[in-house]
C-alpha cells in the first residue's frame, strides 16, 4: 500500500469525526458566529455548550486562543475566554516584574528607555475559538495523531486562530519527537512566524527548551530572527541561567550575540540585569561586547547589574574588561545605579573594583545626590561614612534634603534631618528643602520640614517665601493651613519680639545715654584739668622758646655777619684774581692816582714855593 492509499484511508477514517464536530465557534465583539462561512448561529446556548465540553475534552488548561506562549495560564475555565491580560503574557515576553525594560531599574528618570513597543499589544477581541485538529493533537501530546495527520496530508504549518503554527506550539511545549515529525515528515517551516512574530526557535529558547532549539538550530532556524519586540531566541533565553541553552544558540552562530531589541539592550544587558553569571561568561565567550551601550540611553550590562544588586555579575562583566566608570549618555557610571538603588554591597565591591567615586553625571549630581534622589537610606548611610558630608550638593547647589523631597516616602528625608542636615540652605536660585517640597506637591515632606521650625521668610530669586509658592501652588492643601497658622504665629510673634525690641532698645538708649553722660562728665572734668596741666607747660614752653628764639636771633646775626664778611671778601678776592683786566685797570688807575698826585704835589710844592719867595723875610731876619 503507497502513500496515497494510506492518505485516502486516513481520510476516510477522519470524515466522520468531521462530520460528527460542530462548526468552529468564535465569538467577537461579544457575539457568536460560525468560523466556516461566518454564518450566524443558530442557537447560541447550544453552540457556546459545544465549545465548552470541546476545551474540557482537550484537557489543555489556560488561553486555548493563545497558549502559554502568548499568554499566561489560567487557573480556571473563565480565563479560557481572554479575561486574562497580564501584559507580560507568559514566559516568551517575560512574566518577571524585574524585567528590564519594564521594572524600576532604570529609576524615574529612565523611563524614556522603556518605549511603546514593550507589552502593549492590543489583545484580539476574539473571546474562544477552536484550535485545528492538528495543534489539538500537539497540545495533548499525541505523536501518533500527528503522524496519522501529516499523512492525512493536513497543511503542517496552518495556523490556528490565534495565528500560532503547530510547529511554534510543539517547540514551545518542548516535544522534541513532534518538532521531529513536523520537520523530518511534515516539512513544517522552521522559521515560519505566529503572532507577534514569535517563531518555533523564539518560542523553544524562551520554554527552555534545548534540545528542541538544538534540532531547530540544525534545520536552518534562524537565530537572529526578531519577534515583534525586536528580541531573538537568545534574548528570550535569558529568563533563565540556562549556560547550555545559551551555548546552544550562539555556538553554530553568534550573529545574535550583540542583537539588541527594539528598546536597544542586548541579551548581555538582560543577563546581567537579572544575575545570570552563567548566561554571562557564555555569551562573552563567544565575543559579546561588555562595554555595548543602549543607543537611546548609553545603558550598560554593568549598569544594569549594578542598579539590580547582581554583584557577582558585576564582578564577573568587570574582570571581563568591562569598563567600571563607563557612562551613560546622563553621564551616569554603574556606582549611580547602584546607589540610587540602593545596592549597598555592590557600592563596596565597586570601590573595591576603583570605581570613580568622584564622577559627576551631566545634570551635575555626584554619587550620594544620586543615593538622595533614589531615596535610598542604606546608600546614604554607606556613603556617608568616610566619603561625603550629608549637606553635599550639586553644582546647581540642590542639596541631599532637597532631593528627598520628591513624592514619594519620606523616609530619606527624614534619615538626613536626624544627621543633622542644614534645612535651611538655598540653592543657586534661592529655593529652600521646604520651597522644593511645596513645589514638589509633596505635602508630607513640606509638614515635616515645617515641623522642624525651618526658616519660612527666605526669600527665592524670583522674590517668594513659602507662603507665597504654598498659595501660590497648594492653595487647599494641608501644608497651606498649618502655614497660615505659622503666618499668624510668626506674625504675633514679630510684633512680640519687635515690642520687646523696641522697650529693649529704648532701655538700652537710657542706659547708654545715662553712662555717656557719665563719661562726658569723667572727660570733661579730665580735660580741663588736664587742659590746665598742658596750659601750664605749654607757657612754659613758650617762654623757653623765646629765650631760645632771642639767643637764636642773635646768634644768626653775628654769624650772619661774619659770613657776610667771608663771602666778602671771598668774593673780593675771586674778583680781584680771576678778573686780569680789572687789576690791570686798578694798576692803571692806581699809576694815574700817584702820576696824579705827583703832579698835584708838584703844582702845589710850585705854589707853595712861589708863595714863600713872595712872601718870606730875609734870612737874617727870620732867624732873629
Amino acid at each position: 500500500m503507497n502513500k496515497l492509499h494510506l492518505t485516502a484511508v486516513f481520510a476516510l477514517l477522519l470524515t466522520p469525526a468531521a462530520f460528527a464536530q460542530q462548526p468552529d465557534i468564535i465569538y467577537v465583539d461579544g457575539k457568536p458566529v460560525y468560523i466556516k462561512g461566518l454564518e450566524p448561529a443558530a442557537d447560541t446556548k447550544n453552540k457556546e455548550n459545544i465549545a465548552l465540553k470541546e476545551a474540557q475534552r482537550s484537557s489543555i488548561p489556560g488561553d486555548i486562543y493563545r497558549g502559554t506562549v502568548l499568554g499566561v495560564e489560567s487557573p480556571n475555565k473563565r480565563a479560557a475566554y481572554g479575561t486574562s491580560k497580564d501584559k507580560y503574557r507568559g514566559t516568551v515576553l517575560g512574566a518577571s516584574n524585574e524585567d528590564i525594560y519594564r521594572g524600576k531599574v532604570f529609576g524615574k528618570e529612565q523611563n524614556k528607555y522603556e518605549g511603546d513597543t514593550l507589552g502593549k499589544r492590543e489583545l484580539a477581541k476574539t473571546k474562544y475559538v477552536y484550535d485545528t485538529s492538528l495543534v489539538r493533537a500537539i497540545k495533548t501530546s499525541d505523536a501518533d495523531r500527528v503522524r496519522t495527520l501529516i499523512y492525512a496530508n493536513v497543511d503542517v504549518n496552518e495556523r490556528n486562530y490565534a495565528g500560532i503554527t503547530p510547529l511554534t506550539i510543539a517547540a514551545e511545549k518542548g516535544h522534541l519527537g513532534i518538532v521531529k515529525l513536523l520537520l523530518e515528515e511534515g516539512g513544517a517551516s522552521v522559521n515560519l512566524t505566529s503572532s507577534y512574530g514569535i517563531t518555533p526557535l523564539i518560542s523553544a529558547a524562551a520554554a527552555g527548551h534545548r534540545e528542541v532549539a538544538e534540532l531547530l538550530l540544525k534545520n536552518g532556524a534562524d537565530p537572529t530572527a526578531k519577534d515583534d519586540l525586536g528580541k531573538t531566541a537568545l534574548l528570550h533565553a535569558m529568563s533563565s541561567d540556562d549556560a547550555k541553552l545559551t551555548e546552544t544558540l550562539v555556538k553554530l552562530n553568534n550573529r545574535a550575540v550583540n542583537l539588541p531589541d527594539n528598546s536597544g539592550n542586548t541579551p548581555l544587558i538582560y543577563a546581567a540585569q537579572k544575575g545570570h553569571v552563567n548566561n554571562i561568561k557564555v555569551l562573552l565567550k563567544y565575543k559579546a561586547n561588555p562595554d555595548y551601550q543602549n543607543p537611546t540611553s548609553g545603558f550598560s550590562a554593568l549598569s544594569a547589574a549594578a542598579a539590580a544588586g547582581k554583584e557577582d555579575a558585576a564582578q564577573t562583566l568587570v574582570r571581563s574588561g568591562a569598563d567600571i566608570n563607563l557612562k551613560d549618555n546622563s553621564g551616569r557610571t554603574a556606582l549611580f545605579y547602584a546607589a540610587e538603588n540602593g545596592q549597598t554591597a555592590l557600592i563596596r565591591q565597586l570601590l573595591r573594583l576603583n570605581a570613580d567615586i568622584n564622577v559627576i553625571d551631566a545634570k551635575g549630581k555626584n554619587i550620594f545626590i544620586a543615593a538622595a534622589e533614589g531615596k535610598s537610606v542604606p546608600s546614604m548611610e554607606q556613603l556617608a561614612i568616610d566619603n561625603f558630608s550629608i549637606n553635599t550638593s550639586d553644582t546647581h547647589g540642590k542639596t541631599a534634603v532637597m532631593y528627598t523631597t520628591a513624592k514619594g516616602n519620606t523616609q530619606a528625608l527624614e534619615w538626613l534631618i536626624e544627621k543633622g542636615a542644614d534645612l535651611n540652605l538655598q540653592d543657586q536660585d534661592g529655593n529652600t528643602a521646604l520651597m522644593h517640597a511645596i513645589k514638589n506637591l509633596n505635602s508630607k515632606a513640606a509638614l515635616i520640614l515645617i515641623q522642624q521650625n525651618v526658616d519660612l521668610t527666605a526669600t527665592n530669586k524670583d522674590g517668594k517665601d513659602a507662603f507665597a509658592l504654598a498659595e501660590e501652588l497648594m492653595p487647599n492643601s494641608s501644608v497651606m493651613t498649618v502655614l497660615n497658622v505659622k503666618k499668624r504665629t510668626l506674625l504675633q510673634e514679630q510684633l512680640k519680639a519687635r515690642a520687646a525690641a523696641q522697650a529693649l532698645a529704648e532701655q538700652e538708649e537710657q542706659r547708654l545715654r545715662e553712662l555717656a553722660e557719665q563719661e562726658a562728665q569723667r572727660v570733661r572734668a579730665e580735660a580741663e584739668a588736664l587742659a590746665a596741666e598742658k596750659l601750664s607747660e605749654v607757657q612754659a614752653l613758650e617762654e623757653q622758646l623765646k629765650q631760645q628764639e632771642e639767643e637764636v636771633k642773635l646768634l644768626k646775626e653775628e654769624e650772619l655777619a661774619k659770613k657776610r664778611d667771608e663771602i666778602r671778601e671771598q668774593v673780593e678776592q675771586e674778583i680781584t684774581e680771576t678778573d686780569e683786566e680789572l687789576a690791570a685797570l686798578q694798576k692803571q688807575l692806581e699809576e694815574a692816582k700817584a702820576k696824579r698826585a705827583a703832579k698835584i704835589q708838584e703844582q702845589v710844592d710850585a705854589k707853595l714855593k712861589a708863595w714863600d719867595e713872595a712872601t718870606s723875610l730875609p734870612v737874617e731876619e727870620t732867624a732873629e
